[in-house]
C-alpha cells in the first residue's frame, strides 16, 4: 500500500490495519476488497476510505 506522509515529517506505509481501523472494519475485510472478491458487504465503504487515505494496492 501506499506510504503517507506522518506528523513529525516521517513516512509510514498504509497497511490493511490502517484502512480496517478507519473504515471500522475487519483486516480480512479489507483484503478481500483490495483483492477485489465480488459481493463482500461493506466493500464500498472500504475503497472509500481506501481512496481517502491515497491507498494503492502494491
Amino acid at each position: 500500500m501506499a506510504a503517507v506522509q506522518t506528523d513529525d515529517g516521517g513516512d509510514h506505509r498504509l497497511t490493511m490495519a490502517d484502512v480496517a481501523a478507519a473504515a471500522g472494519v475487519s483486516t480480512a475485510l479489507v483484503s478481500i476488497v483490495m483483492r477485489e472478491v465480488s459481493g463482500a458487504s461493506g466493500a464500498t465503504r472500504v475503497r472509500q476510505v481506501a481512496d481517502d487515505l491515497g491507498c494503492v494496492p502494491d
